[in-house]
């Protein structure tokens, strides 16, 4: 069992450290000649939202952004029983007088729960500015 611990750090170690130099993109002013007339063009756009911050910013640069424009919404229902059993009741003195009942069973018959649960809703709704 060690030994295959052991080889478990390992392999994880080495993917992490060989996947550092991988190969994957990387940002490039160069832009293809079919589509340099469209990021020239985006370049001359008044931006006139404020959200994202550095939006004005990237227009400059030439880069589309999206419309950050949407709508999230959520409903989360749950249903879960309460059990109440081994329920005991004892009675201590606070003053430290003679009476002290120690924690006893408590029958069904004296003191009964019944059936229990709790149901919780939860809704979530979001827009995106």
């Amino acid at each position: 069992m060690k030994t295959f611990t052991r080889f478990i750090v390992i392999f994880f170690i080495s993917i992490f450290l060989f996947s550092l130099n991988g190969y994957s993109q990387y940002a490039s002013k160069k832009v293809k000649s079919k589509y340099e007339t469209y990021t020239d063009s985006i370049k001359s756009v008044d931006y006139n939202y404020i959200f994202p911050f550095w939006g004005t910013k990237a227009y400059k640069r030439g880069i589309d952004l999206q419309y950050p424009v949407g709508i999230m919404a959520n409903f989360f229902w749950t249903t879960q029983n309460i059990a109440i059993d081994n329920f005991r009741l004892g009675f201590q003195n606070a003053h430290g007088g003679p009476v002290n009942f120690p924690l006893t069973p408590v029958s069904d018959s004296i003191l009964a729960f019944g059936n229990n649960e709790n149901t919780s809703y939860s809704i979530n709704i979001r827009p995106d500015i």
